[in-house]
């Protein structure tokens, strides 16, 4: 009984052999849905930052504005009248209260949906993975 060897092509001599088991898995990239998704996580984490950050801008100019105001004030009471102005405290108050509730509200919704679009990366990963040890 002779054995015959043919020689593979080159293309097929030089393929690694397929990945199975947890060393695969581990070495593997991370598939596309999951870059998307933590890319857009990252973003919507980035729109949550810049939203606080505005926020804390916000506030100390509206502080800036009531010091300036109640120096007017005091000003204006002690005898000197080119300090009196009109200025409501109260409305001015009332439109920073509007803003302060749109800016906590605007950044938690943008902060959990940046948890939320991680979450939902991650789980699509696993589901993969287990999807991918099963076949």
């Amino acid at each position: 009984m002779t054995l015959v060897v043919t020689p593979l092509p080159p293309t097929e001599r030089n393929e690694a052999p397929p990945r199975r088991g947890f060393v695969a898995l581990a070495v593997r990239p991370f598939p596309r849905t999951l870059l998307h998704m933590v890319r857009l996580a990252l973003a919507v984490a980035a729109a949550a930052l810049l939203v606080a950050v505005v926020a804390v801008v916000d506030h100390r100019h509206k502080r800036e504005v009531e010091f300036a105001a109640q120096e007017d004030a005091w000003f204006c009471k002690h005898g000197r009248p080119s300090a009196c102005r009109d200025f409501d405290e109260n409305a001015y108050e009332e439109r920073w209260e509007r803003r302060e509730l749109a800016y906590r509200l605007g950044f938690f919704a943008l902060s959990a949906s940046a948890l939320g679009l991680t979450a939902v990366g991650l789980r699509r990963r696993r589901g993969e993975a287990e999807r991918r040890r099963s076949s």
